[in-house]
């Protein structure tokens, strides 16, 4: 998966993984930015009853604290899968024309996220995401489309995804 979502970074089309058009990790991030829960992992009932036939199928959600049995999630988290990406896609080879440049900042500091303050709040034994991660006020959006008050995680969402960031 991480070396097609490189693909135009090592072709030199692309500068970093967020601008690489057309890639599944390009449409996460941008999930991620609009305030969607962690790489656009969560579904509604809405999407599961959608006809996919005119569009791409929805991607396979990364497992976040709370979903770490889920075999229909990918293994991993959304953030590990983006250093991952970042960190693979920085290596030179002799047999690609790109890499992400190396004085380029890691990838959750250019979305605004403190590797340390993710760290901790996903190792926490009590996760404070359950039903969606992402930014506070697109968790408040996401209890009304649910049709509840709250959702769980938004103290956690202030701390990871500060207003300033994205």
């Amino acid at each position: 998966m991480s070396y097609v979502d490189l693909n135009p970074v090592r072709a030199a089309i692309a500068d970093t993984p967020e601008v690489s058009d057309y890639t599944s990790i390009q449409a996460r991030i941008r999930a991620w930015s609009e305030g969607a829960s962690e790489g656009a992992e969560s579904s509604t009932a809405a999407d599961e009853d959608a006809d996919h036939s005119t569009g791409p199928p929805p991607l396979l959600p990364f497992r976040g604290p709370d979903r770490k049995d889920a075999p229909d999630h990918l293994p991993f988290a959304f953030a590990d899968y983006l250093q991952l990406v970042d960190w693979a896609g920085r290596a030179v080879r002799d047999d690609k024309r790109g890499a992400i440049a190396e004085d380029a900042p890691p990838i959750l500091i250019r979305f605004g996220i403190d590797p340390d303050t993710y760290l901790d709040r996903m190792g926490r034994r009590r996760p404070g995401f359950i039903r969606a991660m992402g930014r506070a006020e697109r968790l408040r959006e996401a209890a009304t489309e649910l049709g509840q008050h709250f959702v769980k995680g938004i103290s956690e969402a202030k701390a990871l995804f500060p207003a300033s960031a994205g």
